[in-house]
């Protein structure tokens, strides 16, 4: 199993490397495999220095370093919570709702849409200049947007193309993408599919149905038969399994049952684990993070 700690310090754009180096040092120290980045449309152009310096130090520890394109044309999730750029600029590439009016996600804006051919050299350019600059190994189309709106097959057919120009920029890079856990098989199906894809699968609180009032009743969980599906899913189609363990937006109450139930889910034995480092809106950081480091490697 691999391990990846999704690490979003950098959209804070004030990076103190001493920290980066701490920070590295927690992750090496339990076994993390690989860090990934959320890379919004202008981190390329703003804080170029901020990559750098996650990728050396992440080397420095042995670690990997994955990209997640972070609301990218409002289509990718992500951090932070912010409408694009690009979409922000140009109204005409809006996704239009059979009502007429434009596609909106309540936390990142308007979403483009998918089969403009501006749309798709946007993706292009900025994949080039990621994997172009940054010792970048690996992709994660983080929950993609307008599943639902534009279709499973239309989204399939755009990742799939973007993950084909990604492997011409750099052909070893690794392509994963992640759904909601409750996303059912016929949004999950196609996208399982997608040629230019090596690992799939769905991201959850790590708890069964059954725990979902701890947290305002978040139905995306990877116990209970959704985790289980989504792996199988990935394997039906020869890629490799993933789960995202949402240890974000807790109380402190969740900690006896988050240190309960992922001994579950590493029990599933997806190929990839991902785990939120330090993420927003902890009540309690230092004991879930403690809990975290138990379960996943040694408590530090």
């Amino acid at each position: 199993m691999k391990l990846n700690a999704y690490y979003f310090r950098a959209h804070m754009y004030t990076l103190v490397p001493r920290q980066v180096r701490e920070d590295m040092a927690w992750m090496a120290d339990i076994g993390t495999n690989i860090v990934s980045l959320a890379i919004l449309e202008q981190d390329l152009t703003a804080v170029p220095r901020n990559l750098d310096c996650i990728c050396r130090e992440a080397e420095r520890a042995g670690m990997q370093v994955y990209a997640v394109p972070s609301r990218w044309a409002g289509l990718t999730a992500g951090a932070p919570k912010v409408p694009s750029q690009f979409a922000a600029a140009h109204p005409e590439t809006w996704l239009i709702e059979p009502d007429g009016r434009p596609h909106v996600n309540p936390f990142s804006g308007p979403a483009c849409d998918v089969t403009r051919a501006d749309v798709q050299q946007f993706f292009r350019d900025r994949l080039g200049t990621l994997l172009g600059r940054w010792p970048i190994r690996g992709l994660i189309w983080d929950e993609p947007k307008t599943l639902e709106a534009q279709g499973p097959k239309v989204l399939a057919q755009f990742y799939d193309a973007m993950g084909a120009h990604a492997r011409a920029v750099r052909p070893d890079v690794r392509l994963a993408m992640f759904l909601h856990s409750y996303q059912g098989p016929a949004l999950a199906e196609p996208c399982a599919g997608i040629a230019n894809l090596d690992i799939f699968g769905c991201d959850g609180r790590p708890w069964g149905p059954a725990e979902a009032p701890l947290v305002d009743n978040d139905e995306k969980v990877l116990l209970g038969g959704h985790g289980e599906r989504f792996l199988a899913q990935a394997h039906a189609h020869g890629k490799e399994g993933l789960l995202l363990v949402e240890n974000h937006d807790l109380p402190a109450k969740a900690g006896p049952v988050l240190e309960a139930n992922l001994p579950q889910v590493l029990a599933l034995n997806p190929e990839h684990l991902i785990y939120y480092y330090y993420p927003r809106n902890l009540e309690d950081p230092e004991m879930i993070m403690n809990i975290m480091a138990k379960c996943l490697g040694r408590k530090r």
